[in-house]
């Protein structure tokens, strides 16, 4: 127990710190290196044996079982189109012949999106603690850049962080879902029934993700305005301020992803409702990040409640009662 609350106290610590733990791990022959938030990683493991799967997406080269779950495995190479031996890895090890541990890839077993999926990768270099400042949005060029959300230099190598929310949203056309038609109807009618409602603000890096967002809010009668991370909103919302504006007169509530270049969500909502100008706007996190530690950071920044990405009938509802807490319904 002792353990589990140092490390629960060492993560809530970096929230409202604009810090993160990025795993380092590499990919290809020239060993180009990417990174994956901490948060988002169960553990890694030498991959054990796969089971192909026919009629999937070619990112998925097999199955396995792990503790007892059969999960997906994606090949990271193929996915960011890095060259590399992982695939011929992967065709020994559906058939076991890599007897030697040491000379397995390595699986990354996440979480995301409450769904839990396997990583292949080539080996694993370190874990580093980055400021979000130090954070920056894809040069163009970047090898895998198609897939990639920001990056962050590392002695004298480009780390590429990928948008891993891109990555499964190829591999799961369900991602990009749409509300049921029942909760589609109930959101119309609680749109219509009630003073009009302001824009909903959101704030989030991957474009996957504001497509997402911006189709169920849309579905449900909402107007929206998009940032891509927490720094643009929060400039914004001191310009809406400046010009004497109450922010609760121009938005009808925040939703703001956690993981993005700049300034991370945590921080941002740990300034809005620092700023008394701003306080009384609901805010919601809303975030692939779906580990245990998210009710404690959830309280310590302030925010008003937290989303796991993605379902449109969750997030609609959600929406419906966070706004409704500070809507005049006729």
């Amino acid at each position: 127990m002792s353990n589990t609350m140092s490390s629960v106290d060492q993560r809530t610590q970096l929230a409202g710190e604009n810090r993160m733990e990025l795993l380092i791990f590499k990919l290809g022959y020239n060993d180009q290196l990417f990174g994956i938030n901490v948060f988002k990683v169960r553990e890694v493991i030498p991959c054990p044996k796969l089971t192909d799967v026919p009629h999937v997406g070619s990112h998925v080269i097999g199955i396995t079982n792990v503790r007892g779950e059969t999960i997906p495995v994606i090949d990271m190479e193929t996915a960011t189109g890095v060259t590399g031996g992982l695939r011929q890895a992967a065709l020994a090890l559906r058939s076991d012949t890599v007897a030697d541990s040491s000379a397995r890839p390595l699986l990354i077993v996440s979480e995301y999106n409450q769904k839990v999926q396997a990583f292949l990768v080539k080996s694993v270099d370190r874990i580093v603690n980055r400021s979000w400042t130090d954070i920056t949005p894809p040069p163009t060029g970047l090898p895998g850049g198609h897939y990639l959300t920001a990056t962050t230099q590392l002695e004298d190598n480009i780390v590429g962080i990928l948008d891993v929310e891109r990555v499964l949203s190829e591999l799961a056309t369900e991602m990009d879902g749409n509300l049921s038609q029942a909760v589609s109807e109930k959101s119309r009618r609680w749109t219509n029934d009630g003073d009009e409602l302001y824009p909903i603000l959101v704030v989030d890096d991957s474009a996957v993700a504001r497509r997402q967002l911006t189709r169920v809010l849309t579905d449900m009668g909402l107007k929206i305005e998009t940032f891509n991370d927490g720094e643009q909103a929060y400039l914004h919302l001191e310009q809406v301020v400046s010009e004497g504006k109450s922010i609760s007169d121009v938005y009808q509530a925040i939703i703001s992803d956690i993981e993005m270049p700049r300034m991370d969500g945590y921080t941002f909502v740990s300034n809005v409702k620092a700023n008394p100008a701003m306080s009384g706007i609901p805010v919601v996190l809303h975030s692939s990040l779906t580990g245990g530690f998210n009710k404690a950071l959830v309280e310590k920044v302030g925010a008003d409640g937290f989303l796991e990405k993605f379902d449109p009938d969750k997030l609609a509802n959600f929406v419906m009662e966070t706004v409704g807490a500070t809507r005049a319904i006729g």
